[in-house]
């Protein structure tokens, strides 16, 4: 019959095949060996390294289809052991992606993939364009070569996220201008949220939200600012700035000196008599002669909130008074060079939260 028939030609046949593990990847047929257990047992240490078996939240697989068929093979076609490990223990070529995360930057994505910050643009040109802005799931090439086997890990991660509690502030025309008042006090928000993690041989690839839950939501502060002004006062109601300023001499934008260790603002050149406007909205606390210090000459200050004022010194004329509102691009005075000064220019000085800033900081491009 057939099986005896077929056992006639294995028993003819025997110096020519044998026993032995295919190893297949995706599909197509790597090696032969003779130590099938041997080459399981590699395979599964492969994925261990991976595994945690105190994690329920987590699975292994190997990114690969792979598969160990027992059966009968041509003995010409066995492949030494040592030489298909030396080659699943080795590298490949093919390109490893990365899909951008967020908070992500270039130098936490190559120090996450061993790279210098030069490897990580040379393989991603892209990234030397200073417009780049790293959109979350752009791919970035990390590698050209990848781990000849590769063990995908899923892990579902729960984690709490604090929500940052948001401040308004609202002006209050019975509040004495200067004077704040908590009226409601902030507090942060919580949500649970549930991540699915996936790596690639212990690099994280993916990580994607599953769920969110609000435990609590965050409350608002409420901040009543004062704007009622002084009896007495040029303007009854205070303004306030935005914190968006603006030139304060239009159409001039050379600038001879800028903010240096020996010198506290920016001087702006212009002809005499040039209009310098308020470069925010505010409250003038100082106008008139030195009004801004020793050598000034007229000189005005504008506070735009607690602690932030903007300065126009060596002016030719002041429009503008103590107690007085103005608004963002108001006329406030003219181009000069009275007081300490050798020409025609509006020296401009910023201060942010009582500390002296450079106009450059506001202006990068003039």
């Amino acid at each position: 019959d057939n099986n005896e028939m077929a056992d006639a030609i294995l028993m003819a046949s025997a110096d020519e095949i044998q026993e032995a593990t295919g190893l297949e990847i995706d599909g197509q047929l790597v090696a032969i060996v003779s130590e099938g257990d041997k080459l399981r047992e590699y395979l599964d240490g492969v994925k261990a390294q991976y595994e945690d078996p105190n994690n329920p939240n987590l699975t292994a697989e190997f990114v690969q289809d792979i598969q160990t068929v027992d059966g009968l093979y041509a003995t010409a076609s066995l492949t030494d052991y040592d030489s298909v490990i030396e080659t699943l223990s080795g590298q490949r070529e093919q390109e490893q992606r990365y899909a951008i995360q967020e908070g992500d930057s270039l130098t936490l994505v190559a120090s996450r993939f061993n790279l210098t910050t030069a490897d990580l643009v040379n393989l991603n040109p892209k990234l030397a364009d200073p417009s780049y802005n790293w959109p979350i799931g752009d791919e970035l090439v990390v590698h050209q070569s990848v781990p000849y086997l590769q063990v995908k890990t899923i892990e579902t991660v729960e984690e709490d996220q604090v929500i940052t509690h948001t401040s308004r502030t609202e002006d209050d025309s019975e509040l004495a201008y200067g004077k704040t008042q908590t009226v409601q006090e902030g507090q942060d928000g919580l949500d649970h949220v549930t991540y699915e993690v996936v790596r690639i041989n212990g690099i994280v690839t993916e990580r994607n939200e599953v769920e969110r839950v609000r435990i609590a939501d965050p409350v608002e502060k409420i901040i009543r600012r004062g704007t009622k002004m002084p009896e007495g006062s040029l303007s009854t109601t205070a303004v306030f700035g935005d914190g968006q300023m603006i030139w304060p001499v239009p159409g001039y934008s050379y600038v001879s000196r800028w903010m240096s260790p020996g010198h506290k603002g920016a001087d702006i050149c212009a002809s005499y008599g040039t209009p310098i406007v308020a470069a925010d909205s505010g409250v003038v606390v100082r106008a008139g002669w030195n009004a801004a210090g020793s050598g000034y000459g007229y000189s005005v200050v504008i506070q735009h909130g607690p602690g932030n004022t903007t300065l126009y010194a060596h002016c030719s004329a002041l429009y503008v008074s103590v107690g007085q509102s103005v608004q963002k691009g108001q006329q406030i005075a003219a181009v000069g060079s009275t007081g300490w000064s050798t020409g025609n220019h509006c020296h401009f000085e910023i201060t942010v939260n009582g500390q002296r800033v450079s106009a450059r900081n506001y202006f990068p491009n003039k």
